[in-house]
């Protein structure tokens, strides 16, 4: 051996390299606030909340992955393959809280932001004093708090 130590996690079969070269790519932006969940990503994901004046910075779910900009962009690529392109929409942002609680299915769940949670019916983020709620891909009101969402509510166009 060459002396370089390593360990796989898959089997090295057709199967497992498929499974492992394909599984859903993760990517966290600005400290894990915001998580891109990339199973069949769109080409494109307009209105990415990106803060103001900070630099980029990002972890992922494969060591294969990296967010790259470009001109007024950013692509997200996996090895050779292009994922995404990100075009970000830059706001002030505020840390006051590292976690959210709301309603899931009718039980109340906390957790932390950049967190992908299953809901299986519908969802309701409670009012938070002197915070605006914003719900990509649902149109109702400029703050979207007290309001019990459901996936037929949701725009399609959106990810």
């Amino acid at each position: 051996t060459a002396g370089i130590e390593f360990t796989r996690t898959f089997e090295l079969t057709p199967q497992g390299v498929d499974k492992a070269i394909n599984q859903e790519l993760e990517v966290k932006l600005f400290d894990d606030k915001i998580l891109l969940s990339l199973k069949n990503p769109r080409q494109v994901i307009n209105y990415v909340p990106f803060p103001v004046n900070k630099e980029l910075n990002y972890n992922t779910s494969n060591e294969l992955t990296a967010v790259i900009a470009e001109n007024n962009s950013f692509y997200i690529q996996y090895g050779n393959r292009f994922q995404t392109r990100l075009y970000p929409e830059y706001l002030e942002f505020s840390n006051p809280f590292n976690e959210v609680t709301f309603q899931v299915d009718s039980n109340e769940t906390t957790v932390p932001f950049g967190t992908k949670v299953k809901v299986k019916e519908n969802f309701l983020i409670p009012k938070i004093a002197n915070v605006r709620v914003n719900i990509i891909g649902f149109d109702h009101s400029k703050d979207e708090s007290n309001i019990l969402v459901s996936k037929k509510n949701m725009q399609k166009p959106y990810s």
